[in-house]
This record gives structure tokens, C-alpha cells and sequence, in this order.
């Protein structure tokens, strides 16, 4: 296990003392706020729209919750694959995985540590969009629920395409070709979702269930359901389990 968190604890630690790291917090944090405060504006408005309309309020889970965190996710796919390009194609390109290869550490605990280290990164990544509803919170009257499984949600998302994202940098030695590789693999995850309407209803679950974006709107609607939670482990578990492939054989024997 001890190698496992040096590992972690390397790649955490490089990531604030190079600019990018930077840009993205600062980014997602903007962002974030952007968008939240716009829905925030939008749910006013609807508020004093409905004002006079007897028996009709706007909910804060319809109009404020669910579109910041499936907004969120759209902001992920943009800023994880700028996480997971630097697990091994940027130690490629430095020619430090080299001297990771020819260390004591083993694959699995190379890679499990690679992982972590990510998922130590982007907790406190999504910890600064967190902010936002923690403020809702504490100034209005929202459900903590939704909040609770919206956040839990994102993270498990955020998870599992960084875990596919592993995989496509390990498969690499360039740092930009594994940024673009994941995005283009977690862009056609997300469009899967938009075309499983036109589909026929016999392949129109499986492929239902593929989708990591259809996974989670079960927690942004504030469902947690066992099999979401099991689809998310699953896609973490293929992904690290692939890229510990790929440095088995990259790595000399």
C-alpha cells in the first residue's frame, strides 16, 4: 500500500507546481459560478413570474440543482482528459516513466497509485464547484438530498472517465494525443445518451446503460439506485484494470 500512496502523493503534488493545474481549478471554479448563478437568476425569476399563480412555485431542484450539476458534467469533459493525460503519457515524454519502470513498484501498484493520485486531483477540483450549492444551502431553504446524490453522482462520474482516461494515456507518449483520445471517447459516451430515443426499444436499455451520462441523471433526480453505483465501480475497475494491462506490456521484462 505504501507505494501505492508515494505514487499518489508524486503526482498530486506535481500537479499544483505546474501551471495547468491552476488553469483548470481557476477554470472550473468560474465556470461553475457562472453557470450556478445563472440558474440562480433564472429560478428568481420564475419565482416572481409565479408569484400570483395560486398553488405554483418553482423548485430549486428543477430549476437550480439538476441543470448546474448536468452543466458540471458537460464542464468534465473538457477539463478530466487535461488530468489523465499527465497520469503516463506526460511521464513518457519526460522519459521519467523509464525510472518508474525500473523501480521496485509494481504494475498494479504503479497504476492504483497513477489512479489515486488522479482521484485526489479531482476531488479537489470538484470541491471548488461544490462551493456554489454548499452557499445555496446555507442561504435558502434547499433539500439536502438532492444535493447529497447530485454530489456523489458527479464524483463517481468524474471517477470513471478519469479511469478510462488512465487507460488512453497509458496507451500513449504524447500528453496532447492522450488529452485528445479522451475526449473524443468521453464526447461519444456522452452523445450516447441523446441517441438512445431513436433506437429500438429492444437495444434502446442496453445502450441506455453504456451511457455514464444516463447513469448519473438518476442521481441528479436524487435516485440512488444500486446498479448506478455498481455501473461507475465497473467502468473504474475496466478502466485501471486496461491500463495495468498496457504497462504490462510496455513495461521491460
Amino acid at each position: 500500500m505504501k507505494p501505492v500512496l508515494v505514487v499518489a502523493k508524486r503526482d498530486f503534488s506535481s500537479f499544483f507546481y505546474a501551471p495547468l493545474g491552476w488553469v483548470v481549478i481557476t477554470s472550473v471554479l468560474f465556470l461553475s459560478g457562472y453557470f450556478f448563478f445563472s440558474f440562480v437568476a433564472q429560478f428568481n425569476q420564475a419565482v416572481v413570474q409565479t408569484a400570483k399563480i395560486p398553488g405554483i412555485a418553482p423548485q430549486t431542484q428543477i430549476w437550480i440543482v439538476y441543470p448546474f450539476y448536468k452543466t458540471l458534467s458537460v464542464i468534465l469533459l473538457f477539463m478530466l482528459p487535461l488530468l489523465s493525460m499527465r497520469s503516463f503519457a506526460e511521464e513518457a515524454q519526460r522519459g521519467t516513466l523509464k525510472l518508474l519502470f525500473t523501480s521496485a513498484i509494481s504494475n498494479q501498484e504503479l497504476v492504483w497509485g497513477k489512479f489515486l493520485g488522479t482521484v485526489f486531483i479531482t476531488l479537489v477540483i470538484l470541491s471548488t464547484a461544490f462551493i456554489f450549492p454548499l452557499l445555496q444551502v446555507f442561504l435558502s431553504a434547499t433539500e439536502v438530498a438532492p444535493l447529497f446524490t447530485s454530489s456523489l453522482g458527479i464524483v463517481l462520474y468524474a471517477l470513471a472517465l478519469s479511469a478510462l482516461g488512465l487507460f488512453v494515456s497509458a496507451i500513449t507518449k504524447s500528453p496532447l494525443l492522450a488529452a485528445l483520445l479522451s475526449f473524443i471517447l468521453f464526447f461519444m459516451l456522452f452523445l450516447i445518451e441523446g441517441a438512445v430515443g431513436k433506437l429500438p426499444p429492444l437495444w434502446a436499455p442496453i445502450i441506455s446503460y453504456i451511457s455514464p451520462t444516463a447513469q448519473l441523471d438518476s442521481f441528479l433526480k436524487g435516485v440512488l439506485d444500486s446498479k448506478n453505483i455498481i455501473y461507475f465501480f465497473s467502468v473504474i475497475a475496466c478502466g485501471v484494470f486496461l491500463a495495468e494491462r498496457v504497462v504490462e506490456v510496455k513495461r521491460p521484462s
